[in-house]
């Protein structure tokens, strides 16, 4: 269902107190009931919603809301607690006809599905949270106009009017859920969500929350990278790069002097016994 009803009524300076009272045939059974009844007032009235100008007010709607057409009754008086019908001494009514429909923000197949893809994967978080992050970090709050032109087809997914942080973890959490709802198998259940490891490349197979994890990264390093192109290019100084290294310690310097030492009286010792065995086979002859 829709999760807010957002009306604007306008309120002209007056030194008078009001109050403002909306019914809504919720039901759709042709009578505003007492349950259905929500009430505003200026200031002072113990009501204090309402101030003069422009004010704008959200109804939830209930989740066992008639889809299809209803009608609401808006009723503005100087007298507290009026019901739906019966005379009052000031003020006016007004009846609006209004469809009731399912939330349009939410899918109605299978709510953690955001991108529409026909499957949960970790690119249904990521367009949350790109989304809010597009929109400087804060939440979107689906009844106030304009909305973002980039927002993912359902960003709603606990369907309570606003694009939150709250419906990214809905959707990690799912994440975390699916593998172990088939006993990790790689196979569909009961909403056509793939329960197993997603293919990552060519042979290799990547856990969902893996999946997100090198999503984020990836996003992050192309912001980076992105932040790096627009950067100045630096000035380099020209110094000599250093080339010392642990190889060059003392203690390895000296190792290494021994070593040479030594493979070059090797050498040396070869050298000279080579002529006189040379010597010695030739007279054996």
């Amino acid at each position: 269902m829709a999760s807010l009803f957002a009306g604007r009524e306008e309120v002209r300076p007056s030194l008078r107190r009001f109050y403002f009272d909306a019914w809504f045939d919720w039901n759709a059974n042709g009578a505003f009931e007492a349950s259905e009844v929500r009430r505003f007032g200026s200031a002072g009235t113990g009501l204090s919603q309402l101030a003069n100008g422009v004010n704008v007010i959200s109804v939830p709607v209930p989740a066992n809301a008639v889809l299809g057409e209803i009608f609401a009754r808006f009723r503005l008086s100087e007298q507290a607690n009026l019901g739906a019908t019966g005379d009052a001494s000031s003020g006016e009514v007004e009846d609006l006809r209004m469809i009731v429909t399912n939330n349009p923000f939410q899918n109605p197949v299978r709510r953690f599905d955001v991108n529409d893809s026909g499957r949960v994967t970790p690119l249904d978080a990521l367009q949350i949270i790109n989304a809010i992050g597009r929109n400087d970090g804060n939440n979107i709050f689906l009844d106030q106009l304009p909305l973002p032109a980039d927002l993912p087809p359902f960003p709603d997914v606990n369907g309570d009017g606003v694009v939150s942080s709250l419906d990214a973890l809905q959707v990690i959490n799912e994440l975390a859920r699916l593998p172990n709802s088939a006993g990790g198998s790689s196979e569909l259940v009961a909403e056509g969500e793939w329960t197993g490891y997603l293919p990552a490349t060519a042979g290799v197979l990547a856990s969902n929350a893996t999946m997100l994890g090198d999503l984020l990264i990836a996003e992050a390093l192309g912001e980076a990278q992105r932040e790096a192109e627009l950067a100045p290019t630096p000035v380099l100084n020209s110094v000599s790069p250093s080339k010392t290294s642990v190889f060059d310690s003392p203690a390895v310097v000296e190792i290494d002097s021994i070593v040479d030492s030594l493979a070059a009286d090797t050498t040396l010792a070869r050298s000279e016994n080579e002529p006189a065995a040379l010597d010695a086979w030739f007279a054996s002859l």
